[in-house]
């Protein structure tokens, strides 16, 4: 039912997908799955503020849906409205404390606005989800480079790389650190 988004989401056929989901929606208008993904598609189509009112559509249907809040977040940042994301990813974790992915978001967020103690502490969060996630390392990386330790910042990253060498979070954090050491 949703592969045909997907799909084309995928493939970054946004058109098709915003053809798809606004199809999928008008046939079943309470199904918040197929509002998530249209609101995706409205907003990789450079539709913000409808994307930010479908997944509100969403959140209404289902205000108990982490997931439905986490996608919010996702939108709020994709329109560069942090504030307001950091309140919907608090939301996703109130709703279900194993929101990886919104710890993670929280913590690059913390980054952003230097809040380094925040950034470690909700990095930790997210260790006690998936401990071993690579992407960890980027929080914690950056984390240790802010406070001077470019070569414990070198390391933990670039053991993280190992695992996952395509990582665009990782890479990102091992230039800063590789600038951070005068390379």
């Amino acid at each position: 039912m949703y592969d045909t988004i997907l799909d084309a989401l995928r493939r970054g056929a946004v058109a098709d997908a915003l053809i798809a989901a606004e199809a999928l929606v008008a046939g079943r208008p309470d199904d918040t799955q197929a509002l998530r993904w249209l609101s995706t598609a409205q907003m990789q189509g450079g539709q913000p503020e409808a994307a930010l009112a479908t997944i509100d559509r969403a959140i209404a249907l289902a205000p108990d849906n982490a997931d439905l809040h986490l996608a919010r977040a996702g939108v709020l940042v994709g329109s560069r409205r942090n504030e307001d994301a950091q309140a919907a990813l608090s939301q996703a974790t109130v709703l279900d404390p194993n929101q990886f992915t919104a710890y993670l978001i929280q913590g690059q967020l913390a980054l952003g606005r230097g809040a380094l103690d925040d950034a470690a502490r909700l990095a930790r969060l997210a260790a006690r989800v998936a401990p071993d996630h690579p992407q960890l390392a980027a929080i914690n990386g950056m984390v240790m480079l802010r406070r001077g330790d470019a070569d414990g910042a070198l390391k933990v990253v670039t053991a993280a790389m190992n695992v996952a060498p395509d990582d665009v979070q990782l890479r990102y954090a091992l230039g800063f650190i590789h600038m951070g050491l005068g390379h």
